[in-house]
Formats: structure tokens, C-alpha cells, sequence
């Protein structure tokens, strides 16, 4: 946004900061670590004011995916432990040893959330910690996790997409196509859905495909580094990459429009100047 700014928390703490999610109560938790050290770290983020640092608590392993449901925050390690944090009391109430290897990628639909491992595990679990299903799906490494109306989109390093009912966990279809998605192994794929259109971003490449016909697909190959989606609105999206620049992208004909950053589309006027540059 325009009133974006960077902040600095303190240096020991953001070797390594994994990930980190903001609930309403304008808290932000971290996963960082300090040497061999591991943390969950909790931040005071109001407007105007820099963050302040209320709490950090030592975890098992090194923090790979978070994600808040409620008054519940979910921790996903390293070593394939999910931890159930109480956010009101700042406590784990809940060890769960889910999978046998790393997180790889989580998504929260209602109140359960959908975690992935880096051996192509899959697990639903519900707000108060229980497995709904867990199954494997895979070989590879799951990059990119989509909740859908009526299944869950699975995307791993060599691009197949996999379609898995969210009640059960069965499979429901399964396609490839030739596109590396994970590039760096640490790092993820960004999944949106426009419309009738699913939109993913991979390691030097761009893939979209219409939601109900997996033959209408669009490939785009470049040399450019892997590449991540930060804002969606009705027009297209943005997305920035390991260069640190950030693009614009039209939804309609996927090709990039602008190199330089801009506040999001706020209406139609603005995107039509933006497509007449």
C-alpha cells in the first residue's frame, strides 16, 4: 500500500523469518530463528506506530507455514510437528506429529485448514485440532495448495495439478503438464482463481487454466526468477520476484502491462489508462 514501510525488529530475529500472519487484533506472529535457535515470535502492529515485540517462545524446529483461524494459530515446523497455539492465552495447547517430513504449504478455508508436506502429504484438520483425512498424493514436493467450492487444488515441483474432494480427501483428477513450478526448493507457488480462470505462478513461468476445462491452458515460459502473486483485484493481479520488481499482470491475455509498482487498480478508468501506456 502507499503507507507501506519497512520495519526493523532486531537483527537476531530476522535472519530468518519464515512467515508471518496479521489476525484482527493487529497482532503479526513470526517464525524466526538466531543461530541454531528457533522462535515464534509475537509483534504489536497498530497504525502509525512501529511494531513492538510483546513475546518470543522457543519451538522445536524451525516455523514453515502459519495459519489463523479464529483464536487458534496453526504451526507448522520444520520437522513435521503442528503446533495448536491458544492466541488469547499465548500458549501451544497441542502437539500433533501430522507428517513425517517438512510443511511445505497450508491454506485455510471456514474453519479447517489444509497443510502439505515436502513428500506429498495431504491433512485437514479441524480448528480444534482434529484430523479430519490425511493422504498421500504424491511423490514430489506440493508447491501450491488452492481451496475451491467443492475440492482442493494440488500443484507439486514437476506440474501436475491434482483435484482432491475437501470432505474425504479422495482423488478426485489428475493431470500434468511440463512446467516446473517449485524452482528454489525452499520457496512456493502462488494459486488465485479469476472467474472461471486458475492462475499460477512457478519458477520461470506463468500457468493459467480454465476451472472447468483443463485443455484451454495458457503457458508462458521466461527466464525470469520464481515469481510470487502479492495483490489481486478484479483486473489482473501483481506479482514481484527475486529481482525485486514487481509487475503487472491482465488477467484477460496474460502479459505483463508495467515494471513498476503502482498502488492497486481502484477502478475501471485507472486500468484502461493503464492498458492504453
Amino acid at each position: 500500500t502507499k503507507d507501506a514501510k519497512l520495519v526493523k525488529v532486531r537483527s537476531y530475529l530476522v535472519q530468518n523469518c519464515t512467515k508471518g500472519r496479521v489476525n484482527k487484533s493487529k497482532y503479526v506472529y513470526l517464525g524466526c530463528r538466531e543461530k541454531d535457535k528457533k522462535f515464534l515470535v509475537k509483534l504489536s502492529w497498530k497504525s502509525n506506530k512501529d511494531p513492538k515485540i510483546l513475546w518470543k517462545k522457543t519451538v522445536p524446529s524451525a516455523v514453515m507455514v502459519m495459519e489463523i483461524i479464529g483464536d487458534r494459530l496453526f504451526v507448522g515446523l520444520k520437522n513435521g510437528l503442528l503446533q495448536l497455539w491458544d492466541i488469547q492465552k499465548d500458549e501451544c495447547i497441542e502437539n500433533i506429529k501430522l507428517f513425517s517430513s517438512t510443511f511445505s504449504v497450508s491454506t485455510v478455508k471456514g474453519e479447517n485448514i489444509t497443510l502439505a508436506s515436502k513428500n506429498g502429504d495431504v491433512a485437514r484438520i479441524s480448528k480444534n485440532g482434529k484430523i479430519q483425512w490425511k493422504t498421500k498424493i504424491t511423490k514430489e514436493k506440493i508447491v501450491g495448495i488452492y481451496e475451491d467450492e467443492d475440492y482442493i487444488l494440488i500443484i507439486n515441483t514437476i506440474g501436475e495439478q491434482f483435484h482432491i474432494k475437501y470432505r474425504s480427501g479422495k482423488l478426485k483428477k489428475h493431470r500434468y503438464h511440463n512446467l516446473k513450478l517449485g524452482g528454489n526448493p525452499g520457496l512456493s507457488s502462488s494459486i488465485i482463481k479469476y472467474r472461471e480462470r486458475f492462475v499460477i505462478t512457478g519458477y520461470g513461468g506463468i500457468w493459467s487454466f480454465r476451472h472447468r476445462n483443463f485443455n484451454n491452458s495458457i503457458h508462458q515460459y521466461m527466464r525470469d526468477p520464481l515469481m510470487r502473486i502479492i495483490h489481486q483485484h478484479p483486473f489482473g493481479f501483481y506479482s514481484g520476484d527475486d529481482n525485486e520488481s514487481v509487475c503487472f499482470w491482465s488477467l484477460g491475455d496474460i502479459k505483463i502491462k508495467v515494471e513498476n509498482f503502482e498502488p492497486p487498480l481502484q477502478n475501471s478508468e485507472e486500468y484502461n489508462e493503464l492498458k492504453s501506456q
